[in-house]
């Protein structure tokens, strides 16, 4: 009876070290190192061998995780198939081969190059392998790659927790969800978050958007337009905000602390900028 460890490709926790890379080899005996598996054991890694391609497609879909693949050269339909799995399930790649096969090998490489544009790393290594190459190789390949740092924030972009607004293509976001917002609501929207937890009155807000003077602050396109953005940008207490009317006034959009539980964490100094814009100046 085969155990979950070995089912899925990782070594016992009592066996050996948990970081140890997990290398998947195809082929043992057409690798012309029919002592390879033994050799990789000895240098520190768990192997879990395959009999051919259709084996290793099986245990990948399965769940298996596995650091590495060393495989001989594969027949084209085969090779284009590892390549698929081992792009998609980030799997850097070592082909073995002989002396004779180089110029089969160097189409291999093409192949993989021009047809996953990098989706997936391919190397190659000739037989024998020595120890030490052996090592360098699967060492190197294996190794966790490191994390992406986020990207610097844009300047043309303004974020206030679960949302984002790109003030250059005057488009908005929810939890990166586009929200499509007419240029007008855009105006409203980004002044009312430029502007978190003041009270902006009507008439400010008419003639700052839509030209109108103070004195026709009854006009109904500011509610239409408010109502508008309640329900494309779902201001709720979900998102951490709260757009509420001020009788008589305007309106106020109203940050609060997240609790712990949810999953949107709001950094309260991004919401309200340290330097206001000079739209925000002229409506404090």
């Amino acid at each position: 009876m085969i155990d979950a460890a070995s089912k899925y490709g990782r070594r016992s926790r009592t066996s050996t070290p948990v970081t140890a890379s997990t290398i998947a080899l195809i082929g043992c005996e057409k690798t012309g190192d029919a002592a390879l598996p033994g050799r990789l054991r000895r240098l520190g890694y768990f192997v879990r061998p395959f009999a051919d391609v259709t084996d290793f497609l099986i245990a990948a879909r399965e769940g298996a995780k596995f650091d590495l693949l060393l495989t001989p050269l594969q027949p084209l339909p085969h090779w284009h198939a590892v390549l698929d799995m081992c792009a998609r399930t980030e799997i850097a790649v070592i082909l073995l081969a002989t002396e004779p096969q180089m110029p089969t090998l160097a189409q291999a490489l093409v192949t993989a190059k021009e047809q996953f544009m990098g989706r997936v790393e391919v190397n190659f290594a000739t037989v024998p392998v020595t120890d030490m190459e052996l090592g360098c190789w699967v060492g190197l390949l294996s190794r966790p790659k490191p994390a992406v740092a986020p990207p610097p924030r844009r300047q043309d972009e303004r974020l206030f927790g679960a949302y984002r607004l790109n003030v250059l293509r005057r488009k908005a976001f929810v939890r990166e969800q586009e929200a499509k917002l007419t240029p007008r609501e855009f105006e409203v929207a980004l002044i009312l978050f430029e502007n978190a937890n003041r009270v902006l009155e009507r008439g400010i807000l008419l003639e700052a958007v839509w030209g109108v003077k103070a004195e026709s602050h009854r006009s109904r396109v500011l509610d239409v337009c408010i109502s508008n953005l309640r329900r494309k940008l779902n201001l709720c207490e979900g998102n951490g905000v709260e757009l509420i009317p001020i009788y008589r006034r305007g309106y106020q959009l109203r940050w609060f602390e997240l609790s712990a539980s949810e999953d949107t964490l709001i950094d309260r100094s991004l919401s309200i900028s340290a330097e206001a814009t000079p739209r925000a100046l002229e409506l404090a």
